[in-house]
């Protein structure tokens, strides 16, 4: 399987084919093992025949006023022949499907040796190799550089120790309050 074929069953799998031609689509399917025939009019493809695996035909002809084929009959008739475009497409590739994906990301139990709860912004990040917070809650521009910064870079995750929520408390919150208050007073 080359690789642009590769990228466009990921595309499958994922549900992104909207923007699919006659040539994104008679590949995939050749690919799952559909039979496709394409009938041309000059340069433009008016007509295409689809054959499933399984048998079952499904033609689609180039409608009046429109510039291509589409392909909107494509999903509903594979579903109708009891044919799962992503499941075949995961196969193809040697994945699980999305869901499986989802259900196994739902069994995953969190390992607190490399990342940790922030004990400032409350954000999952992987812990440095002193056992502080990684960067995280910063920006970059498109300059190259690094612009902000959560407060609790550096501390120990929100499990181990709650000196980065007290530190950011004292450092922090509590000079901003007073100065709100000042102003207040003012």
């Amino acid at each position: 399987m080359n690789e642009t074929t590769r990228k466009l069953l990921l595309k499958v799998r994922k549900g992104a084919i909207s923007g699919f031609g006659v040539k994104q689509w008679t590949e995939v399917l050749v690919t799952l093992g559909f039979q496709v025939q394409t009938t041309k009019t000059g340069r433009t493809v008016t007509e295409i025949i689809i054959t499933g695996p399984q048998g079952g035909c499904l033609g689609l002809t180039k409608r009046p006023n429109y510039k291509h084929i589409v392909f909107y009959d494509l999903i509903p008739w594979t579903k109708g022949i009891n044919l799962d475009l992503v499941k075949m497409a995961s196969d193809a590739l040697g994945m699980d499907t999305p869901d499986v994906e989802r259900k196994l990301k739902d069994l995953y139990v969190r390992d607190l040796t490399n990342t940790g709860t922030c004990p400032v912004c409350e954000g999952n990040f992987k812990r440095d190799g002193k056992g502080g917070m990684v960067h995280h809650g910063y920006q970059r521009p498109g300059d190259g550089f690094i612009h902000g910064d959560c407060f609790a870079v550096g501390y120990q995750p929100w499990e181990i120790s709650p000196a980065g929520a007290m530190a950011y408390l004292q450092n922090a919150l509590r000079p901003h309050l007073e100065g709100a208050e000042h102003h207040l007073a003012r």
